[in-house]
């Protein structure tokens, strides 16, 4: 009668186990020291976002509209090599440790048409959450293909400046439109601006010769929104992506009580039938 109630106890546990979701939370250990992993551009920016403009007291540890522009590198669960992360968090600080023991704990929610990506952005809707996925995605790729130190980094610039457009101003149009909640003064480097709006084109599903012949547009969610309470939030290609829970990390302690219980219980089984 025990075993029964031990096997049907777990079995019970098995599927709640599996059904449940596991825990949306990764570390990330930003550092100081190595900060933009292909190097940065600087640039001046215009926000009217939040009542906000360039001239006001925006949160953040640069000069109000003005600032250095690449992708982080930020070392995602313990790893020993850097990936990529874009800022979509124009008014809070980005935390950053001083060695790898002490990362940031980040809540991750995996980038879809529901929501914003910080709280001054706009909801997103299907089709700018696709075309982000469809910007880390290829814009990765058209990073990495650069030859040189300064074709990387004002690659990295540009697809920054994409994240920002599509976070604050929702739509194709130009980084440099200045009816946008968001827009794009000045860059050091020309090919920024070219280059972001290409970018955006193509993450919308249009064509620009020498950067995309028409990038795939996936409703495959790829990206994921990493927050920490007071800092910054930032958004990169998802670790451990699982496409039947939408979600990423490793399991609660909880969740793996429930998966203990549960191979407990189908162990009790195991002995019965044999």
């Amino acid at each position: 009668m025990i075993g029964r109630l031990i096997t049907r106890v777990g079995v019970a546990l098995l599927v709640t186990g599996a059904l449940a979701a596991p825990a949306s939370a990764d570390t990330i250990a930003f550092l100081s020291s190595s900060l933009y992993q292909y190097g940065s551009v600087g640039l001046t920016f215009t926000t009217t976002i939040a009542s906000l403009d360039q001239t006001a007291a925006i949160k953040t540890n640069w000069s109000a509209g003005a600032d250095n522009a690449g992708g982080f590198a930020g070392y995602l669960n313990g790893a020993t090599t850097p990936t990529l992360f874009f800022c979509d968090d124009l008014f809070d600080y980005l935390s950053t440790q001083a060695t790898t023991s002490t990362p940031g704990v980040y809540t991750v929610s995996m980038v879809s048409g529901s929501g914003k990506l910080s709280s001054n952005a706009k909801t997103m809707t299907s089709t700018t959450s696709n075309a982000l996925n469809a910007l880390l995605s290829n814009g990765e790729t058209f990073i990495t293909a650069q030859s040189t130190t300064a074709t990387k980094a004002a690659a990295s610039a540009a697809v920054q400046v994409a994240v920002w457009a599509l976070a604050y101003n929702g739509s194709s149009a130009a980084v440099t439109t200045t009816t946008n909640a968001f827009y794009l003064n000045s860059a050091s480097d020309g090919t920024v601006i070219t280059n972001a709006n290409a970018f955006l084109t193509c993450a919308f599903g249009g064509t620009v010769s020498g950067i995309c012949s028409g990038w795939s547009i996936s409703s495959t969610q790829s990206v994921a929104n990493y927050t920490l309470s007071g800092n910054q939030s930032v958004v990169g290609l998802a670790a451990n992506t699982t496409t039947t829970t939408g979600s990423t990390g490793v399991p609660e302690p909880g969740s793996m009580l429930l998966l203990g219980g549960a191979l407990f219980g189908l162990a009790g089984l195991r002995r019965r039938r044999g």
